[in-house]
């Protein structure tokens, strides 16, 4: 075991380096410093450290390290992100009351003396230090361009509720205008949206590129202001609020009453005589484009106030200091501001009389809005219309990544409720949450959706006698498998033919039946115009998995190719999001127009100024997408996939199809329907014909109540069972080792007697025991003792998500087996959650593991204490005589990417 880092820096964002250079300026010092900036593994602080560095107080890895922190005596240090700005304060949702003030930690370092005031009269003791990320990115003034662009950006998070959003988007239309009728040229790097509400285009390519070509700046209030001045460009703040300004500028254009923004008790700005405000757009781009000499330095001097490197020393150095100055004041106290819990439970929903409570259970990664999810409210919907039917289906909702938790907020209401698990808890702290809030609306009846998680909590509830039904949602192998791995369900319903032909004879004699989605129609079919572009709509869950959302790049590129004139409109959220705005992009006659996650209603709408709906999934159930668009009149073009497409589509009547991953074929039928609208309107009539006479929400409804009357009406057989403690998909679980051992063994005490055995062992089983737990950390039995328990009829739970084993022992056989056969330098290569997940290896293994390899490496240079190089820079950084391939989905990619390095001899 390693000995443990002087001080430990935990990230919340590891796709920034916020701390770039600190550790060349402590090492000097004398102290060491590790980084644990890992999205996927929880951070690990031991006795010994004497700080702790956290980039955020909200994020779960960062409060996990600061809890952890308080246990070992550590100091801690918050490195500010940003600027101090009173909307992210008080108006941000996400952050809630209180908000800094103080902050849980020691100390704070942020960026100048105006945010060392602010943050000193809301309690905490605030260092001036600068930021480091911005040192980075931006060292010196650039050369003067005269007569150039003006660039034109949002802040992260450009508004934080519709009200903040339009008055946004009204300030940016009078700029774009003024700026039309001036003949200033404008550049855009718009946040959250704004670019396609505006209609306009981001410039592409890194800050640095960007400023490098324009002349001036007009900013929300966010950290390009200090970028913008360091680079020598006139920087003004845009401001459409009613609410204080604490960042001071030379330029100030707040287009609305700013009388609210005098508020009492509020901080008084620190260089509000600096501040200057002009009254119009026009005054604005005249006064940036050619600053006055008093005006540049007015500016200069607002920099030195809100950044406190821009002179002589490096922010890293100052930050370094402080970093130094905590290590060696001696361990002793830390921070008593309480730290606030990541999950949360919702609030008791007492059943209603007359009505049978159902809790369907959704738990989600990104966007809490999917087919699924949809699908849980519309019947919900249907229920409370429908009386007479008995029931009373409640959603819960379950954010498995709680800076997503926020998304959830628009759909919360008498039916619909959150529960927030923290994914650096233990897995039996997880479960018990989730349990909790389903209790809280005290079921009846339970459907678990998707996961292990929805499926663990099902089975303990069912032992408490609560039934449960089970919805195969795809057509996939997932679905079999975790069918089987919980098969104490006592009903089961598949949304397609093609699930219900393998469902049926997993079923056996328990209810089975096969539900189509009920979607709403429209009153006519949408009438498609017959000229300008074709519009078409991916409306879904940005991911490459499933989706396959990737595809749509070359159906983009096909489609220009053949001179299609057509808005390609991509409307939701999810893991590849990011990925796909920077692979995609307007080509030719095809604009790409994103419009990000929306609800269920706003889709609704959407479907009536739509064309054709695309899809170019690997799998689905019966797609609810594809669905909707049919009921409103638009033409599905979507894959050949086994499930749910032959059922409804009837290729050139209904829709149009391709095979899956021949984007191309696609886009070559869908240019075909682009000239000719005739044949459009009809097959969009034809498919709004089929999905109006089959698929209605009551009808939905009455299909699921006779399965719930069936379901409830059979008397349950409960027998022991050990679903409800083993969990089927480890890697879905960011902790993967407990940190409460006793905790763990009582709980699983507990749920083991609750399923129905009658004496537990731990360790070793003894005469008349029917179950054994293998504590966390044993190596537990071998394959022959195994056997010999199973024989004598004793099973076997290990504890911390590990059935079978450690969850590392893959990674570690495959470096053993590298190592026997002469290797010495093995680089990793993958840096994602299968690594992750598996980091134990490294800190509990002697692997000659010199490094890692990825695609993107972190920017800090490093993950788990080691270097980390791409493909092309890995023999000159590393020198690797061997290389591990990591991965559970992109594997033949990787193996691809790394011809160069067996050509090399590797």
């Amino acid at each position: 075991m390693r000995r443990p880092a002087d001080i430990v820096v935990v990230q919340a964002d590891n796709r920034v380096d916020h701390l770039a250079g600190v550790s060349g300026h402590v090492a000097v010092r004398g102290l060491t410093m590790e980084r644990q900036d890992e999205e996927y593994r929880p951070p690990a602080i031991r006795a010994g450290t004497r700080v702790v560095v956290v980039t955020d107080v909200l994020d779960p890895r960062c409060v996990r390290a600061l809890r952890m922190s308080r246990r070992v005596g550590a100091r801690t240090v918050l490195m500010m992100d940003g600027l101090a700005d009173w909307r992210n304060i008080h108006r941000n949702p996400r952050v809630g009351d209180g908000f800094l003030s103080p902050a849980p930690v020691d100390v704070v370092c942020c960026s100048g003396m105006v945010d060392a005031r602010t943050l000193s009269v809301l309690g905490n003791d605030a260092r001036p230090t600068g930021l480091p990320r911005v040192d980075s990115v931006i060292g010196e003034p650039m050369p003067t361009m005269t007569g150039a662009p003006v660039l034109v950006a949002t802040a992260n998070t450009p508004a934080f509720d519709d009200d903040e959003r339009r008055a946004l988007v009204s300030a940016l239309k009078e700029l774009r205008d003024e700026a039309a009728w001036a003949g200033v040229e404008l550049v855009w790097r718009l946040t959250g949206g704004l670019d396609a509400a505006l209609g306009v285009v981001n410039a592409p390519g890194s800050l640095a590129e960007v400023l490098r070509c324009v002349g001036a700046v007009v900013t929300t209030p966010s950290t390009l202001v200090v970028e913008s001045m360091r680079a020598g460009r006139p920087t003004a703040v845009l401001h459409p609020f009613e609410t204080p300004i604490w960042t001071p500028s030379a330029w100030i254009w707040q287009p609305v009453d700013a009388a609210g923004s005098r508020e009492p008790g509020c901080v008084e700005p620190v260089a509000g005589g600096l501040c200057r405000w002009v009254d119009s757009a026009s005054r604005l781009l005249r006064q940036i484009r050619r600053p006055t000499r008093e005006q540049l330095d007015r500016q200069a001097e607002c920099l030195r106030l809100i950044d406190a490197s821009c002179v002589e020393v490096e922010a890293s150095e100052l930050v370094a200091e402080v970093l130094v100055e905590q290590a060696t004041c001696g361990l002793g106290p830390s921070a008593v501001v309480p730290i606030r819990p990541i999950a949360r439970v919702p609030s008791r929903r007492p059943r209603r009389a007359g009505r049978r409570r159902v809790v369907s259970i959704v738990p989600f990664e990104h966007s809490p809005v999917g087919g699924v999810t949809t699908w849980s409210m519309r019947l919900s919907e249907a229920f409370e219309h429908r009386a007479d039917l008995g029931y009373d289906l409640h959603t819960l909702l379950v954010s498995t990544r709680p800076p997503m938790a926020l998304r959830a907020k628009p759909y919360l209401g008498d039916r619909v409720s959150l529960c927030v698990v923290d994914p650096t808890d233990d897995h039996f702290v997880t479960l018990s949450n989730v349990r909790r809030s389903v209790e809280l609306h005290e079921p009846e009846l339970v459907l678990p959706n998707y996961t292990d998680l929805a499926y663990a909590v099902a089975t303990q509830l069912r032992s408490s006698g609560v039934p449960s039904v089970a919805i195969a949602h795809t057509d996939h192998s997932y679905y079999r498998d975790i069918l089987k791995t919980y098969p104490d369900w006592d009903a089961c319903v598949g949304v397609s033919g093609s699930i219900g032909r393998w469902l049926k004879p997993m079923a056996g004699d328990r209810p089975m039946e096969t539900i189509v989605y009920g979607v709403p129609s429209s009153e006519s079919p949408r009438v498609p115009g017959q000229n300008g572009p074709i519009r078409l709509a991916y409306v879904g869950r940005v991911a490459q998995a499933q989706k396959r959302v990737l595809d749509l790049v070359p159906m983009v590129a096909r489609l220009a190719e053949r001179g299609v004139e057509a808005e390609l409109h991509i409307v939701g959220d999810g893991p590849e999001l990011a990925l796909l705005r920077h692979e995609i992009g307007s080509v030719g006659p095809v604009r790409v127009i994103f419009h990000g996650g929306q609800s269920p209603a706003w889709v609704e709408r959407f479907w009536r100024a739509v064309d054709i709906a695309v899809l170019v999934s690997e799998y689905e159930g019966t797609s609810i997408t594809m669905l909707e668009a049919m009921g409103c009149g638009v033409v599905p073009a979507v894959t050949r996939v086994d499930s749910g497409v032959g059922e409804w589509i009837e290729e050139g009547r209904t829709g149009i199809t391709a095979p899956v991953g021949e984007p191309s074929v696609l886009a070559d039928r869908i240019a075909d329907l682009a000239q000719d609208r005739a044949g459009l309107r009809h097959i969009g009539h034809n498919a709004w014909e089929l999905a109006r006479g089959a698929l209605g929400l009551e009808t939905m409804a009455e299909r699921y109540a006779e399965v719930f009357d069936r379901t409830l009406a059979r008397p349950m057989e409960i027998r022991p069972t050990l679903a409800g403690v083993t969990l089927a998909d480890r890697y879905r679980w960011t902790k993967q080792r407990t940190e409460d051992g006793t905790g763990e063994l009582s709980w699983l005490r507990a749920r083991l007697g609750e399923a129905g055995y009658r004496s537990i062992a731990v360790r070793l089983p003894g005469a008349g025991d029917d179950v054994v737990i293998v504590p966390a950390g044993d190596d537990g039995p071998d394959r022959e003792q195994r056997q010999a328990w199973r024989g004598a009829g004793v099973e076997i739970v290990w504890s911390s998500l590990l059935p079978g084993g450690v969850e590392w022992a893959v990674l570690a056989r495959h470096l053993r087996a590298m190592v026997a056969k002469g290797c010495r330098r093995i680089a990793v290569y993958g840096l994602g959650q299968h690594t992750q997940r598996r980091a134990d290896v490294f800190d509990r293994q002697d692997f000659p593991v010199v490094g890692f390899i990825d695609d993107d490496p972190p920017p800090s240079g490093e993950a788990l204490g080691l270097p980390v190089a791409t493909v092309d820079s890995a023999i000159e950084v590393l020198n690797p005589d061997g290389v591990l391939i990591s991965s559970d989905a992109w594997e033949s990619e990787m193996w691809a990417k790394a011809k160069p390095l067996r050509e090399a001899g590797v």
